[in-house]
């Protein structure tokens, strides 16, 4: 089937005031939107005549979120979402709205992205405004009313809760430091302490010590032969080494 007006439904939406590219929801919040509509909205089913069909048994639409370039979209009880950009109300009623109609960008999809609209969007366009702005971009509509009495919509249904539409801080991506490397800056911190990871024993990988203490040299990890637990046993051991130190002063004047 050719999705004839595919444009003309992304131009009118994008021009509209409750339209966002931000993604202002968490993933937890997006969820709980979803479970809402499925637990409001019936399970309409159209057979190849055009005819519906009401199940009694809800819809469990499930979510996923994507990363990178692509586009947000639904197919049969799943709706992918991109993170960047499509966790808010107006992409969130978008593709519901196509699992309702089981429609493209047709009529069908248009009227029932409308009611939902209407029903659930916290800036809560009415028929009158979207009706006026989809005449104006050419954009062809079901009568709103027969798809609000399907959709069995009511005014007594809470919109989505209002929520700042700023985009959410993306995450910090924490930078992995070896224990190699809290080790080397533990000695850079401390000039008393130091290491060696080539004591000239096989199964010695890396000892510490108190260079203060010139006849104490602690070779504390015998028959160690995997290097990266060698050297987080190091790091280990040198923070005792200055746990001792800041406790006693030097680290065996307590003995």
């Amino acid at each position: 089937m050719r999705d004839y007006q595919a444009k003309k439904v992304y131009d009118w939406e994008h021009s509209q005031p409750w339209w966002t590219w931000n993604s202002y929801l968490t993933e937890d919040q997006v969820k709980k939107c979803i479970q809402k509509l499925d637990n409001n909205l019936p399970f309409i089913v159209f057979d190849k005549s055009g005819f519906y069909h009401i199940h009694d048994q809800k819809r469990k639409t499930k979510v996923v979120f994507s990363n990178g370039r692509g586009t947000s979209n639904a197919s049969r009880k799943r709706i992918l979402l991109k993170r960047d950009w499509a966790l808010n109300y107006n992409v969130i009623l978008h593709e519901y709205a196509h699992l309702l109609s089981k429609d493209i960008h047709g009529p069908k999809f248009v009227s029932a992205y409308c009611c939902l609209l209407v029903a659930y969007h916290p800036h809560q366009p009415t028929f009158k405004e979207l009706a006026k702005s989809l005449n104006e971009n050419n954009v062809d509509f079901k009568e709103f009313d027969y798809t609000w009495k399907l959709l069995k919509l009511s005014k007594r249904i809470k919109p989505f809760a209002k929520c700042s539409e700023e985009p959410l801080p993306k995450p910090i991506k924490k930078t992995r430091v070896s224990p190699k490397q809290k080790l080397i800056k533990l000695c850079q911190e401390h000039d008393w302490l130091e290491y060696d990871d080539d004591c000239g024993f096989e199964y010695f990988k890396c000892e510490v010590w108190d260079i203060r203490e010139d006849e104490y040299r602690e070779e504390w990890f015998d028959e160690m032969t995997d290097h990266s637990d060698s050297w987080k046993m190091a790091y280990q051991y040198a923070l005792e080494l200055v746990e001792r130190n800041n406790k006693y002063g030097k680290t065996y004047d307590h003995e």
